[in-house]
């Protein structure tokens, strides 16, 4: 738990990095910090200068957000969490929650079809063998192939008429918004990697060479 003022340094240095209320800038936005629980704040900031009126538009706050809270954790002793590198899986949004619990379901489509998506992968070799896993879990798949007829990427929705558009379709997700690690190029390299298919490789070596 930290005191107000440390609260307070970690606010101040956010507002600083992302722009919003650079220090010794006295015309720079208004803001407030509340504290209403032992471990953690809100922030909330007007995104116009009181100086002129100006809007304010603060470029990458999100990434330097992150970056200050690595740096507290540091300085106060704190656990560490993931670092500022973009890589981390898109949470489920508000609305997709707030859908979730409304028609009665147990979980956000994106969490259930990211979860299957990992199951899948894993029990694959191919994307043909993951495409059918998929479906096999009872996921809604939809691939996408190049001018060549290639598979270059699929999406993937929720088979659930409770969690349907208004108009009656899934909403679709393509790999990569599931996470990075589910896009179809990341997944090729993972089975080209496995232990089994590097096996197989040396496998088919050793039988050319007794061939000759």
């Amino acid at each position: 738990m930290l005191t107000d003022a440390e609260w307070g340094q970690v606010v101040t240095e956010l507002l600083h990095r992302t722009g919003i209320a650079p220090r010794e800038d006295l015309g720079a936005c208004r803001w407030v910090a509340i504290r209403h629980a032992p471990d953690h704040v809100h922030v909330a900031a007007v995104l116009v200068r009181q100086d002129n009126g100006r809007r304010v538009h603060p470029r990458h706050d999100y990434v330097r957000a992150r970056e200050v809270c690595r740096a507290a954790e540091q300085r106060f002793g704190l656990t560490r969490t993931a670092a500022a590198d973009r890589t981390a899986v898109a949470a489920a949004t508000r609305a997709e929650v707030e859908k979730a619990v409304r028609r009665g379901a147990g979980e956000p489509s994106r969490e259930w079809l990211r979860r299957a998506a990992r199951v899948a992968a894993v029990q694959a070799r191919d994307p043909q063998a993951f495409f059918a896993r998929l479906e096999a879990l009872g996921v809604r798949v939809q691939v996408r192939r190049g001018a060549d007829g290639r598979v270059v990427g699929y999406r993937v929705g929720d088979p659930d008429p409770a969690m349907a558009t208004d108009s009656g379709g899934p909403v679709w997700f393509a790999g990569r918004t599931l996470a990075r690690d589910l896009s179809l190029p990341k997944l090729q390299a993972r089975w080209a990697s496995a232990p089994g298919c590097r096996l197989a490789a040396r496998s088919r070596r050793t039988r050319r060479t007794g061939r000759r």
